[in-house]
């Protein structure tokens, strides 16, 4: 008797360009179909990150599963549209502070996939250089902006250089300063005057600019 092929099975998934710069998807997705052949994964690029323009994906069967960061999951939540996504069982091996940024009203609605901390890489020889200690977990801003002043070599290379256009930088200078949002009269949040503002001060005047 002729054994049966299994029935081919079609996924697609969506996500954003940017996933494939961030991640291995592709080797990974080919890794997948390697183990299981009977499954074909169909990739879907995503046209946006707004909730209402992805929403017909999922709700048209465009898509069966898609990739979103915690900004775009809150923003499901934030317009409603939250019981657009199935909610999944979680996994004892999660980080727990990952699995809390993707639950809403007590149901995980998303898995990590990938995550990444903000750290501070430094060449050594510009420190030895300038005759100057390391950095160690003791170091605060001020440290590093004094290191970087000394560090900076005018028309050539900057002491100290990050992305601030991306949110998940310039928001660490706001949340380590350990000041929350404030309302005024009309309970509407103000920022000018504030001390989350005066957490980013640091960046005023473009210091060090970019690398």
């Amino acid at each position: 008797m002729q054994r049966r092929e299994p029935e081919r099975i079609i996924v697609k998934l969506g996500y954003h360009e940017s996933t494939l710069r961030e991640t291995e998807l592709k080797a990974l997705l080919a890794g997948f179909e390697a183990l299981y052949p009977h499954i074909r994964v169909q990739e879907v690029i995503l046209p946006g990150y707004d909730p209402q323009v992805l929403k017909p994906y999922l709700a048209h069967g465009l898509i069966d599963a898609l990739t979103l960061n915690d900004a775009e999951l809150r923003a499901f939540e934030q317009s409603g549209d939250a019981d657009s996504l199935l909610p999944l069982e979680s996994n004892a091996e999660f980080y727990p502070f990952l699995t809390d940024a993707m639950t809403s009203g007590g149901a995980l609605l998303a898995r990590p996939f990938t995550f990444s901390p903000t750290i501070l890489c430094y060449n050594r020889d510009h420190f030895r250089e300038r005759a100057l200690w390391e950095p160690d977990s003791g170091w605060g801003w001020d440290e590093l902006f004094r290191a970087a002043d000394r560090l900076t070599v005018s028309q050539e290379r900057a002491g100290f250089h990050f992305s601030a256009t991306q949110r998940n930088r310039i928001a660490v200078f706001l949340l380590q300063s350990g000041a929350m949002a404030e309302r005024d009269e009309a309970g509407r949040l103000r920022m000018r005057g504030t001390r989350m503002l005066a957490g980013g001060s640091p960046l005023q005047g473009d210091r060090h600019g970019s690398a």
